[in-house]
């Protein structure tokens, strides 16, 4: 007895994903927890990332002893990015 393609179909059915998992509206209403947490991490990443720039911003202009004070929370605030980095790509991971 041979197998049709229809019955190889219906033996290895893929796993639907829901529309409420995938949903991402403007007013965040339709977000699953996941994705909020993701964007989240996304947000605390950019304003860490701002930060930077103004600290670097800042040092083009500075002298040693405020560049030194400056280099110390670059290095706090890499520190803290790398850390949200961490948990964002755990959180692809799941």
């Amino acid at each position: 007895m041979n197998k049709t393609s229809k019955d190889d179909d219906t033996n290895t059915k893929k796993p639907e994903i829901t529309v409420s998992q995938q949903a991402i509206k403007n007013d965040g209403s339709s977000v699953s927890q996941n994705s909020k947490d993701y964007l989240d991490l996304l947000a605390k990443l950019n304003e860490i990332m701002a930060k930077i720039a103004e600290i670097i911003s800042k040092m083009q202009n500075a002298n040693e002893q405020t560049k030194q004070a400056l280099q110390s929370q670059l290095q706090t605030l890499n520190s803290q990015a790398a850390v949200i980095i961490a948990q964002i790509q755990e959180a692809q991971n799941t």
